[in-house]
């Protein structure tokens, strides 16, 4: 049985990341076993051009790499000056502290950077995709419309929750990646 899996990531080929290692070689190893594998990124080549304009990016909509079909979209940034989109992911980290609903959280998320032609791809190819997996977990408004998708559609979803707590001393980075 040959199944197309949708990976969505926020960076990939060629920028140099953990992330992309592991998607990369799932990718590789999934087609060389006959199954079609397609990538859905943003067109950032710095993570920093998630959340700024003056950053490198990959003017490349479409390609193939390791026999992997990838897909670029670009990013819509929110509240213009660079420093919104890290105060705010600040804030959400000391509202994670508090009694506050998850649902409220999530509606936060929706103000990171966004990627809405990821999910009107989804929703347009749904019926030849098999499988998701996304990745993450600081990125929420990559996940979200995903899982979104995934759910009106049926489609079994995957989250590889990439989360750098390598600095376990240091709490408040611990906080930042494993908020509510």
């Amino acid at each position: 049985i040959t199944v197309h899996i949708v990976h969505v990531v926020q960076l990939y080929y060629p920028v140099p990341s953990g992330s992309i290692r592991y998607f990369s070689e799932i990718g590789k190893r999934l087609v060389a076993h006959g199954h079609q594998v397609t990538v859905l990124t943003t067109e950032a080549y710095d993570l920093e051009a998630l959340w700024q304009t003056n950053r490198r990016v990959i003017d490349v909509p479409e390609e193939w790499h390791e026999g992997v079909r990838i897909v670029r979209f670009p990013v819509q940034r929110r509240g213009g000056h660079p420093l919104v989109y890290p105060v705010l992911r600040r804030l959400w980290v000391e509202l994670g502290r508090l009694p506050v609903p998850v649902a409220w959280l999530r509606k936060f998320a929706a103000w990171t950077p966004q990627v809405p032609h990821i999910a009107q791809w989804l929703t347009d190819q749904h019926a030849t995709i098999d499988v998701m997996h996304v990745t993450n977990v600081t990125l929420d408004g990559l996940i979200h419309p995903v899982m979104d998708v995934a759910e009106r559609f049926g489609i079994p979803v995957l989250c590889t929750p990439f989360m750098h707590l390598g600095e376990m001393h240091d709490p408040a980075f611990v906080r930042y990646y494993s908020m509510p």
